[in-house]
C-alpha cells in the first residue's frame, strides 16, 4: 500500500508539474486579460495572438527545439546550467511582443505584464548562475499578481496553486522547498512592485 501510495503522489506530482508549466501560466493570464480590455473580436484576437506567440509558444517551441537536439536533457530543464539559452531566447521573445503592444496601444496592463515578463527572466537568468531557483512557483505567482489588479477577490483562491505547484516541484525532487518559495516571492515581489510603478507612471 505505502508503495502503491508513493507512486500515485509521484504520478500526481508529474501531472501538476507538466500542467502548470510556465507557458500554460502565461497564455491563461493573457487570455483573461485580452478577453477583459478587447472592444471586439479582431482587437481581441490580434492582441491575444501576439501575446501568445512571443510569451508562450515560441519559448516553448525553442525549448522543444533544444531538447531534440539534445542541449537540454528534459523540456523542463532540470539542469541549471541547461537554463540560461531558454531564459534568453525567452527575453529577446517578451522584448518583442512588448514593442509589438506598445506600437498597438495595448492597455497598460497588458503591456505591463509582458513587460514584467521580460524583467522577471531577466532576474532569474542572473540568479541561475548561482542557485537553480523555480521557474514554476514564479511563472504561477506573477501572472496571480497581475491578475488580481482586475479581480482582485475572484483570483484570491487561486493563490492556493502556488503551494500545490512547490509541492510538486520538490516532491519531484527537481527543487527544494526553499527554492520553490524564492521563486514564488520573486514572481510576487517583482511583478507588484513593477506594475505599481507602471500603472502609477501612466496615470500621472
Amino acid at each position: 500500500m505505502a508503495i502503491i501510495k508513493r507512486q500515485n503522489l509521484y504520478r500526481l506530482a508529474k501531472v501538476i508539474s507538466n500542467v502548470f508549466v510556465p507557458p500554460v501560466a502565461t497564455a491563461t493570464a493573457f487570455l483573461l486579460l485580452c478577453l477583459h480590455y478587447a472592444a471586439n473580436i479582431v482587437q481581441f484576437a490580434l492582441w491575444f495572438i501576439i501575446c501568445l506567440i512571443f510569451a508562450a509558444i515560441l519559448p516553448m517551441i525553442y525549448v522543444i527545439h533544444l531538447e531534440l537536439n539534445g542541449q537540454v536533457s528534459q523540456l523542463l530543464i532540470p539542469i541549471k546550467e541547461q537554463r540560461n539559452k531558454p531564459y534568453l531566447f525567452g527575453m529577446l521573445c517578451y522584448a518583442i511582443g512588448l514593442i509589438l503592444l506598445i506600437l498597438l496601444r495595448v492597455p497598460i496592463l497588458i503591456v505591463a505584464l509582458m513587460f514584467c515578463y521580460l524583467t522577471n527572466t531577466a532576474a532569474t537568468f542572473i540568479i541561475n548562475r548561482y542557485w537553480k531557483i523555480s521557474a514554476h512557483t514564479m511563472g504561477v505567482a506573477g501572472p496571480l499578481i497581475c491578475l488580481s489588479f482586475v479581480w482582485p477577490k475572484s483570483v484570491l483562491p487561486v493563490y492556493l496553486l502556488i503551494p500545490i505547484v512547490a509541492w510538486a516541484r520538490v516532491h519531484l525532487q527537481a527543487h527544494t522547498t526553499m527554492q520553490t518559495i524564492a521563486g514564488a516571492l520573486l514572481g510576487l515581489l517583482l511583478t507588484f512592485i513593477q506594475l505599481k510603478i507602471i500603472l502609477q507612471l501612466n496615470f500621472q
